[in-house]
């Protein structure tokens, strides 16, 4: 599945914030250093990228955000914001943002996971 291709022209407001998704754990002993080790193989990255849309495009997202990645809950590949190569996304526990701007623009901030 893929990010719709009608929203390839909103305007993006806030480019790309990310982070490294933690991929270690790490023991504290009560004396000497700490214990680390990797998680896995492979980590994601977390971030958000804010959307400008109009009311209709704001309806047509949630529309696809409810039925087609199921509110969240399904992945769906589109173009990075940052690096412009295709990746997987999937949103993360705080899934959106809205904010009316004026009339007919909101801002729509999306927070995503990128999948390794």
């Amino acid at each position: 599945m893929s990010f719709p291709a009608d929203f390839d022209c909103l305007s993006i407001v806030n480019n790309w914030s990310g982070k490294p998704q933690d991929n270690a754990v790490r023991f504290e002993p009560e004396i000497g250093p700490s214990i680390d080790r990797r998680r896995g193989t492979a980590a994601g990255e977390e971030g958000t990228v804010t959307y400008g849309m109009t009311r209709a495009q704001l309806v047509a997202f949630k529309s696809w955000f409810t039925d087609s990645v199921k509110s969240g809950t399904l992945s769906w590949t589109m173009t990075h914001p940052e690096d412009g190569l295709e990746k997987s996304f999937k949103f993360t526990k705080d899934l959106y943002r809205t904010q009316k701007i004026t009339g007919d623009w909101y801002q729509v901030t999306l927070s995503l996971r990128v999948l390794p």
